[in-house]
Formats: C-alpha cells, sequence, structure tokens
C-alpha cells in the first residue's frame, strides 16, 4: 500500500508528515525509510507492504493531507510525466535500492480495517458542510453527473456525514445550483500550493501608540508626505517659504503653533535661487538654518526621483531637518517615469514618503491644478495615486469673496480633523539686491481663517473654466453669424441663443465689440440696430457726405471701437465739407441727428442731448 502526503521540504527526510505526536513517537522516523518518490506538487508517496488485512483507500486517514491508496485506489508511478511535470524516486529510497517496509502495525491499530471504504466514515462539522457539499457536486457535474444523480449523492453523504445534517431544501439548493453549470464550466477547486510562504502576523497589542506631530495642526503632519496643489499665481511657493522662514526662527505659524527653530531642506528650480533667498529674506528667515538641494554627485547632475530619495534621506538626517520643500515636485521626476501612470508615481512617491517616515521630517511637495473635476483631492495633474500616497492634501484657491485674498484648505486627511480653511494675501515688499537696488518680491499676509471648504474652490474653479469655455463658443458664433452680413440685433440675438445662454450672448457681444471687432449702427430715427463684423463698415453717415472718404481716406473704418483718425479742428463754416461730428466723444463717426438738433454716433448713442456741433 502506499501512504501519501505533502510537506515543505521533502528533501528533509527526519521531518514526520504524522502531526500526532503520540502517534509519530509510536512510529519513530524508521518507519519512513521505505521506497519513497516525490509528487510534482511537492508531496511524498511513502510505498509499503500489507498482509493479513485489506486497507481501503481514504483521504485524509491519519491528518490533514495524508491519504492512503490502497484497495480502491491507485498513484502515479515514477518516472511517469504528467502534463509536463516528472514524479522521481528519491535517491536512496527507489525500489531498486530497497524493499518496502511492512505495513506499520501501529497505524492499522489507529485506523478502521474494513471492507468499508474509510473517507465514508470521515464526520463533515457544522461549518464545513455546504462547502464539503458543494465540492462533491462540482466534482460530480464535471464529470457528467445531472441534478438528479448530484442530489441523491448528497443526500446521502448528508445523512451519514453531516453532524448535524443540514435541511433538505439546502441540500436541493447546492445540487440545483451546481447543476444549471455546463460541465465544462465548473471551475476546480484550488488547491494551496505547498511550498507557499506563510503569512506573518500582528499583535496589535504589541504596537506603540504614537501621538500625530503636526508642523500646523490637521494641514502637515511631521512624518508625512504633503501635497500643495492650486493653480499657478496663488503663490504656493510662497507659502511654504513663509512657513519655512517662520520654522527656521521659531514664529508662531499661521494656525498659532509654535516649534522651536529647526532646519529647513529646499529642493527648487535650477534658475530660482535669487529670487527664493529674496522672499526668504522679506520673510524674515534665519538663513543658517536653510539650505537648498541644487545638484547631486561630482557631475552635479539635477535631483531626480526615485533615484536619490535614499541620498535625500540621508541628507535630512545629516542636516537634521524637519521641514522639506520639494518645489514642483515632479520637475524632478525620471525621464522614464510619467506622473500619468499609476506604476510610475508609486516608484517615485513611495521612497518619498519613506524617507519623511524614517526621519520624522515634514516634506511638503508642490503640485498644479488641471481641470474637470470638483474633487479639490484629485484635482492636481497626475494619477490618482498622487493623492493616496500622500497623507495630506491642500488646496489653494482664490477667496469666493474677495479676489485679493487666497485659501488653504484641506482637502484631504487621513491623520486630522475638519477644519476651517486659512486665508492670506501677497503683499509687495521692498527688498534690495547686492547692488543696492530696489525691487518688489511678495510677501505673506495671513489673514485668519474661514470655513471654507477645498471642494468649493476646486467648483469655483470649474465654474471660471466653463465660463470661460463658454464666452468663446459664444463669440465664435456671433462672429460666425456676422461673416454673412450685417444683421439685426434681434435676428443675431435669434441665432446665437439657440447654443447659448443671453447672458452669455451679452457678455460675448461687449467682448467682440470692445475688442473693436464687431461695431453697431442703426438705431432711433435711424431704423432698427445692425451688428456688423469690424472689417465690413464703411463710412455711410445718416447724410450721406461723398466728400468724407475723399478727405480722411478711402480705407479708414470711422467707428469709436475700430482706430479712429481725430479730425482736426475745425470751424463751423468747414463742418460741410467734413461730415457731421460726434456731439458726445467729438469724432467722425456713423452720426445721426437727433432731436434738439444734436449729433450722436451709435457708439455714443444715449438718452442724453447736447447743443449741435
Amino acid at each position: 500500500m502506499v501512504g501519501r502526503c505533502s510537506r515543505a521540504n521533502p528533501a528533509q527526510r527526519h521531518l514526520s508528515p504524522i502531526t500526532d505526536e503520540a502517534l509519530q513517537s509510536a512510529l519513530g522516523r524508521a518507519a519512513f525509510d521505505t521506497v519513497t518518490a516525490h509528487t510534482p506538487s511537492g508531496g511524498q508517496h511513502y510505498v509499503y507492504t500489507a498482509s493479513g488485512s485489506t486497507v481501503h483507500s481514504g483521504a485524509h486517514v491519519l491528518g490533514q493531507g495524508i491519504d492512503i491508496r490502497a484497495v480502491g485506489g491507485y498513484i502515479v508511478v515514477a518516472p511517469s510525466i504528467v502534463n509536463g511535470k516528472q514524479y522521481i524516486w528519491e535517491i536512496g529510497y527507489s525500489p531498486r535500492d530497497r524493499e518496502p517496509l511492512p505495513w506499520p502495525a501501529v497505524l492499522s491499530a489507529r485506523i478502521s480495517v474494513t471492507h468499508a471504504p474509510l473517507n465514508n466514515k470521515i464526520p463533515i462539522p457544522e461549518g464545513e458542510r455546504n462547502a464539503t457539499l458543494t465540492s462533491l457536486a462540482g466534482t460530480m457535474r464535471r464529470r457528467g453527473c445531472g441534478f438528479d444523480e448530484i442530489l441523491a449523492a448528497l443526500s446521502v453523504a448528508n445523512e451519514k456525514r453531516c453532524d448535524p445534517p443540514l435541511p433538505v431544501h439546502e441540500v436541493e439548493q447546492i445540487a440545483r445550483s451546481v447543476a444549471r453549470y455546463k460541465p465544462e464550466e465548473v471551475q476546480r477547486e484550488r488547491k494551496v500550493t505547498p511550498n507557499c510562504e506563510r503569512l506573518n502576523l500582528l499583535d496589535p497589542r504589541t504596537i506603540r501608540i504614537e501621538r500625530v506631530e503636526w508642523l500646523i495642526e490637521n494641514f502637515i503632519p511631521f512624518a508625512e508626505l504633503t501635497m500643495l496643489d492650486g493653480n499657478g499665481g496663488l503663490g504656493k511657493s510662497t507659502v511654504l517659504l513663509d512657513l519655512a522662514a517662520a520654522y527656521s526662527t521659531g514664529a508662531r505659524l499661521p494656525d498659532g503653533t509654535q516649534h522651536e527653530p529647526g532646519n529647513v531642506l529646499i529642493v527648487a528650480e535650477e534658475d530660482r535661487d535669487s529670487i527664493l533667498r529674496a522672499r526668504l529674506q522679506v520673510a524674515g528667515a534665519n538663513l543658517e538654518r536653510i539650505r537648498f538641494i541644487k545638484s547631486v554627485g561630482e557631475s552635479k547632475r539635477r535631483f531626480l526621483l526615485p533615484c536619490d530619495a535614499e541620498a535625500l534621506t540621508e541628507c535630512i538626517k545629516d542636516w537634521s531637518a524637519h521641514f522639506v520643500v520639494v518645489d514642483a515636485l515632479f520637475n524632478h521626476l525620471e525621464e522614464h517615469l510619467s506622473q500619468n501612470k499609476s506604476q510610475g508615481v508609486r516608484a517615485a512617491l513611495t521612497p518619498v514618503a519613506e524617507a519623511a517616515h524614517h526621519t520624522r521630517a515634514a516634506i511638503v511637495g508642490v503640485r498644479h491644478w488641471g481641470k474637470g473635476t470638483n474633487n479639490a483631492a484629485h484635482r492636481g495633474l497626475g494619477s490618482v495615486d498622487i493623492t493616496n500616497v500622500c497623507r495630506s492634501v491642500l488646496a489653494v484657491g482664490e477667496h469666493p469673496d474677495d479676489n485679493a485674498l487666497r485659501v488653504i484648505a484641506v482637502a484631504k486627511t487621513n491623520l486630522g480633523m475638519p477644519c476651517d480653511a486659512l486665508i492670506y494675501q501677497l503683499e509687495p515688499t521692498d527688498v534690495q539686491d547686492d547692488d543696492g537696488n530696489t525691487f518688489s518680491v511678495a510677501r505673506v499676509g495671513w489673514q485668519g481663517s474661514a470655513p471654507i471648504r477645498a471642494d468649493s474652490l476646486a467648483m469655483a474653479q470649474t465654474e471660471t473654466d466653463d465660463e470661460c469655455s463658454a464666452l468663446d463658443d459664444a463669440c465664435e458664433r456671433i462672429t460666425e453669424e456676422l461673416t454673412q452680413g450685417p444683421k439685426a440685433a434681434r435676428d443675431l440675438e435669434h441665432a446665437v441663443l439657440k447654443s447659448v445662454s443671453m447672458a452669455t450672448f451679452r457678455r460675448a457681444r461687449k467682448h467682440l465689440h470692445d475688442a473693436g471687432r464687431i461695431e453697431r449702427r442703426g438705431g432711433g430715427v435711424a431704423g432698427p440696430v445692425l451688428w456688423e463684423l469690424a472689417h465690413r463698415i464703411s463710412l455711410n453717415p445718416i447724410e450721406s457726405h461723398s466728400d468724407t472718404r475723399d478727405s480722411i481716406g478711402a480705407d479708414a473704418i470711422l467707428c469709436d471701437s475700430a482706430p479712429v483718425i481725430e479730425p482736426p479742428v475745425l470751424t463751423s463754416e468747414a463742418l460741410s465739407a467734413h461730415g457731421k461730428i460726434c456731439s458726445t466723444c467729438k469724432r467722425i463717426g456713423r452720426c445721426f441727428e437727433r432731436s434738439g438738433g444734436s449729433w450722436l454716433c451709435t457708439v455714443c448713442d444715449r438718452a442724453v442731448t447736447v447743443g449741435a456741433a
């Protein structure tokens, strides 16, 4: 007969496959010095001879994973090859090297030696009944058995092996559920590879609880990676330099927090040293505690991630820095990596986050916003994994009620609590260069806090982007309509309002008019108001004066928004020879006479009465 087991290292013969200590002691190691073969799956076949009684095949008879193959069973014998994998005899333990040992008597005492199959005697305990019966049903279905056959087999197994038996309707449900699949669609039970590594467990009671330390409460944590997002021109870099200056001197931070003076590292663009120093200086920084990372190694190449992450960690330790600024973070990405791909982002940012953990430093990167989403945490350029790696993401935007103010709000935090946004404004401050010349740089003036959400900043920016896009569309529609020739105001509105709102139409019309791209004529006693492109406009006053074009020039466009030729100071006698002058703007144009004897051009058509020119 043959005993079959699986274990992690079949070459270690001193390890018994029997896990029962009493049985293992009774057997001894010599019981396994019999003919032995190794299976492709990592198991072993131990071959014995049995006489005097009939031993039947069974599964898990002597323990989990230890089967018996004798009467009613078979094994694959070495050197057979199955699915490209070979069974092999163990060196020194093949049938040519030794005879199989007799079946150990102690094993016969442990198992029932009967003519009945042993595996029918193994009970199925509560908690394993459904899975075991489903596996049995799957095996039968793969071999082509139908619902009636599967149900009959499951009923017998349920009655004789399940402890306690399942209700009849549950057994029927299992059989019906499996029988609805085609035989080839039923998946085989997944087996765990014997050589797979064990999972290491951690007892949470052994974990030390540590309080989160903050550079700015709920905004920038120490020992973590933070991202500062926002559109350009809002002062993101200036804000971080202001914080660096305050941290270097131990000054009060915008949330009221104060720290002992600390060292700062700054990674910035190569050509910004001068302006960075000027901003730090006007912010009152202690420059002895601040260093710029300019290059790497003797070749003085630029700083790149992730290849220089380890060097960054050592630099932070050597300088004893607890605040690190990387501006802009993805300008320092290795060329073969993309900020838009998850793999590249993880490769670049994970070492930076680990550097923050190991050094307990607050590392802050700068990133620009893209377009689209109203979710501030995911508005930044690049893969969403950037947000996932960072433990805090901050959003910068314009104050909703005052365009002169800026807002910093928490877009995402894994460590802090919801809090009010910080308010600041950029103030011009004079500074002298080394030659004694004075110029202005921006300085941050903190203005307290306000209950403003980060998503509202992103939403306002989205509305601005959408508004600009709608305005451009409306301008294009108006221009397209007027290329066909002058249109009455009502006709133009009717044509354009099919695709844009009235408010957007009016803003677009004013924008084009102020830019000198379209012109208005008519109105009042001159008839309905007409709009036309500026390049189509020609001199055509209400009272025709043929000599006006000859005097001013055939190509002149005489309207307020187009280039206007200022007339010389004319006497009243010369007016009839040069057309009429608008009583309001004093320019020659499309003037028509109003009641009271005044002349107005179409641009200055207002409800006013002035004296005749």
